[in-house]
């Protein structure tokens, strides 16, 4: 084989490489800033969880929670807290502190979730959570 024909074989092989991998937003993202996975959390005198929850959120514009209004796509809000069945807080903003509280024993490993809905509640998929650890505050004993 000649070098002509070697060298033309070669620029056939490299033009028909595949392009770089394209980067593409699959839709609406959440994610927990705070607390960070593993944390150590103090509970209450109630043995209840008070950490405010941060979030950081792309692709979706918040909006107050409306029960009665039709989904508008790109709008929503989020859940938040230790149980998004048995109770969590509602936030249009990056931040929520006014989850339903329930009592924890000391030393108990919690998952702290957070997913995204529509304005009037329905789920949009995105969800995250990280794990924290509990501790009772001192002189307090927690179940």
């Amino acid at each position: 084989m000649s070098f002509r024909v070697a060298l033309l074989i070669g620029s056939i092989v490299m033009a028909c490489a595949p392009p770089d991998p394209i980067t593409v937003n699959a839709g609406p993202a959440i994610e927990v800033k705070f607390p960070e996975q593993g944390q150590t959390l103090t509970l209450n005198d109630n043995c209840e969880i008070e950490t405010i929850l941060v979030v950081d959120i792309d692709g979706l514009t918040l909006v107050d929670p409306e029960d009665d209004r039709e989904p508008v796509d790109g709008e929503g809000h989020w859940h938040g807290g230790p149980s998004l069945e048995r109770g969590f807080c509602r936030s249009a903003a990056t931040w929520c502190d006014d989850y339903d509280r329930e009592s924890f024993s000391d030393g108990s490993n919690v998952l702290l979730s957070v997913s995204l809905v529509t304005n009037n509640h329905l789920p949009l998929g995105p969800e995250a959570q990280v794990e924290v650890t509990l501790e009772a505050p001192d002189g307090v004993t927690c179940p």
